[in-house]
């Protein structure tokens, strides 16, 4: 009398999950698949689906529908892994793409030396510089994909920044320094 007529497990029953992908999963990847290879797409509508199945509170019926619901999420994360890539493909052409590009050498020297000063970083200040500046993520973005606190990738960047620039300035930091 006073319980739910299907109690759920805490990540929600399986033949749920099983009913929401038989009857989205198809359309959904086909949607996702103008965007993103297929193989990434259908990555794409995985996680989109797991993530609804592992929190179902987040979808609001009286917004629209599920299937709305669902496309809006995995084309939100299809656009965000195609600006990653995006970001890294440009970071990974080269030099020789910078020079036809018409960088001066000066600005290749500037470049360079950047590079090397990033090298030279801690791996997480190293890692959350990168994320957030080469590869244009947010402040919860870098830390979402890091595993950390907003606040804590918020000090990492800012900590990597104030030592890249005493870096470039050919100070040493402690950081740096060997214990």
């Amino acid at each position: 009398m006073g319980h739910e007529p299907h109690p759920s497990p805490p990540l929600g029953p399986a033949p749920s999950f099983e009913a929401v992908y038989a009857a989205h999963a198809a359309i959904l990847i086909r949607r996702i698949a103008r965007i993103l290879p297929h193989h990434e797409a259908e990555e794409v509508v995985h996680e989109t689906l797991l993530s609804y199945w592992l929190q179902p509170a987040r979808y609001d019926p009286r917004r629209g529908s599920l299937r709305t619901f669902l496309g809006v999420r995995a084309r939100g994360k299809a656009l965000d892994r195609l600006r990653s890539s995006r970001a890294s493909s440009r970071r990974d052409t080269g030099w020789a793409d910078d020079v036809a590009a018409g960088w001066t050498d000066q600005e290749l020297d500037a470049r360079r030396e950047v590079v090397d000063a990033l090298r030279k970083l801690s791996a997480p200040q190293r890692e959350a510089i990168v994320l957030a500046y080469l590869e244009d993520l947010t402040y919860a973005e870098t830390a979402a994909r890091l595993g950390l606190a907003e606040g804590t990738a918020k000090s990492r960047i800012r900590s990597g920044l104030r030592n890249l620039a005493q870096l470039l300035e050919g100070r040493s930091t402690d950081e740096q320094r060997p214990s």
